[in-house]
C-alpha cells in the first residue's frame, strides 16, 4: 500500500513540510458500518489461506470534482477489495501486505514522501483488517468498495496538491510492484498481484481560465499466474 524511496528534498517538499499532503498511499478512506465500527470482531474464525481480487474501482485527476481538480496537482490510484477464503468467514484477522519493487523509471520526488530521505519505490507496512469498514475507498472520486466477513480493503493512491511530474525531466514514468499477503503478519496465502503506477503530465485548465500542471495516469492490480 505504501510507496517511498531515497531522494534529496525537493522545493515542493520543503515548502510543504507542514502541511498533511503526504502523496503516497494511506488509509482508504471510511463510511463506517451501521453498528459503529471500525472495530475488530473476536478472532475466532481461522485465518485466511488465500487471496483473490473481488473488485476494483480506479480513479484519477479526472474523477475528482471540479473544485478538488483545482486543490490537487497530483490525483491517481485504484480501490481493491480483495476477497478471501477458504471459508465464509475470518473476520478478526488482518492480511499484512509485502511488496517488492519490479521495474521502475520514475525519478525519486515521485514516489518519496515528503522529508524522508531514505526509502525504496515498493513497501508496505500495514495489516488489512477483514471485515472492519463496510465501504472505504477514496470518497473524493466516489471510488468506494465494500469489505465483509471474507474480503479486505486495500487502496493504492497517489496525491499531491503540485504535480509531481512537474520540474523531473520526464513526461511520463512507471512503477511496478509484486505484492503477498500474510494472514496476522505472519502466514503464507496463495495469491500473487501486480500493481502498475503509469505517470503521466498534462495541464488543466481552472475556473478562471488558467492553466496548472497535473500529473494523472492509472493504477492497476492483476493476478499473476
Amino acid at each position: 500500500m505504501f510507496e517511498k524511496n531515497t531522494s534529496p528534498v525537493h522545493p515542493f517538499f520543503a515548502a510543504n513540510r507542514n502541511s498533511a499532503a503526504i502523496h503516497t498511499d494511506g488509509p482508504p478512506d471510511v463510511q463506517l458500518q451501521p453498528d459503529g465500527g471500525t472495530q475488530q470482531q473476536p478472532q475466532t474464525m481461522p485465518c485466511a489461506s488465500s487471496v483473490s481480487i473481488g473488485g476494483l474501482a480506479p480513479f484519477n485527476h479526472s474523477s475528482l470534482s471540479a473544485a478538488d481538480k483545482e486543490s490537487w496537482g497530483t490525483y491517481l490510484g485504484v480501490t481493491s477489495q480483495m476477497n478471501v477464503g477458504p471459508g465464509p468467514n475470518h473476520s478478526g484477522h488482518c492480511m499484512k501486505e509485502q511488496l517488492t519493487t519490479v521495474s521502475n523509471n520514475c525519478p525519486a520526488q515521485v514516489y518519496a514522501r515528503g522529508g524522508e530521505t531514505a526509502s525504496q519505490p515498493c513497501t508496505g507496512n500495514r495489516c488489512l483488517d477483514i471485515n472492519r469498514y463496510g465501504s472505504a475507498g477514496d470518497a473524493s472520486t466516489h471510488s468506494m468498495l465494500s469489505d465483509g466477513p471474507a474480503s479486505f480493503i486495500d487502496m493504492h493512491r497517489t496525491r499531491h496538491h503540485n504535480s509531481l511530474l512537474q520540474g523531473s525531466g520526464v513526461s511520463a514514468c512507471s512503477v511496478v510492484c509484486d505484492q503477498i499477503y500474510l494472514c496476522d503478519r505472519t502466514n503464507a496465502t496463495t495469491g500473487r498481484f501486480r500493481i502498475t503506477r503509469n505517470y503521466q503530465a498534462g495541464s488543466y485548465t481552472k475556473a478562471d481560465g488558467t492553466t496548472m500542471p497535473i500529473t494523472t495516469g492509472t493504477v492497476t492490480k492483476v493476478l499473476m499466474p
